[in-house]
């Protein structure tokens, strides 16, 4: 009975250590399996990911289907819909490494950090390329342009540019033009040193 007391309040103590590598200690001595705290990456100089995903482990197939038709990834996590063909993928969610993004024991929609900083465990500071940040990302809104497991689109965007674009900005008032008109040429989609978000 006593040894259970004390393996409860360590288990409290780890849940508000002031950091990820007393947490893991903790926990990693009382449970198997804990995984290690993710650290958070430098900005990247470009954007791209500034972390490979090649040391995770290898890719499995997308989720599978059950018997009843129902995905054994949508059991254990949040997903937006079915996967369908072509779509891409979230490494860690299509190798079903939930906990890199999910705490243990709090359900599959608790997050280990809020967001933005969960991105940024991995992604860099995609916010700090420049003074001209766009509006989503000085708020922490990702997922505003992203969907966090799969989507139909590169980078794991929930629409094709320009039509994410404009979402948001009115094309009417574009002084160039929607014409075969193709955002990311000239614009980055996070931050800028240029005004507009400009490349150049």
């Amino acid at each position: 009975m006593k040894r259970g007391i004390w393996a409860l309040l360590l288990l409290a103590a780890a849940e508000v250590a002031c950091s990820p590598a007393a947490r893991y200690k903790t926990l990693s001595f009382l449970l198997d399996g804990v995984p290690p705290p993710v650290k958070i990456k430098a900005s990247p100089s470009s954007d791209a990911v500034a972390v490979s995903t090649a040391a995770l482990p290898a890719a499995s197939a997308p989720p599978t289907q059950t018997a009843a038709g129902v995905s054994t990834v949508a059991m254990a996590t949040l997903m937006s819909r079915e996967p369908v063909a072509g779509d891409v993928f979230h490494p860690p969610f299509r190798k079903q490494l939930c906990q890199f993004c999910h705490n243990f024991g709090s359900g599959t929609d608790r997050l280990r950090y809020p967001l933005p900083d969960l991105c940024f465990q991995c992604h860099g500071r995609l916010d700090k390329m420049g003074p001209h940040v766009m509006w989503p990302v000085q708020q922490g809104r990702c997922v505003t342009c992203h969907n966090p497991h799969q989507a139909p689109n590169a980078k794991l965007l929930r629409m094709p540019p320009p039509r994410l674009c404009f979402q948001c900005h009115n094309p009417d008032k574009l002084s160039h033009g929607t014409d075969n008109i193709r955002c990311l040429d000239c614009h980055t989609p996070h931050s800028s040193k240029q005004p507009h978000l400009l490349k150049e």
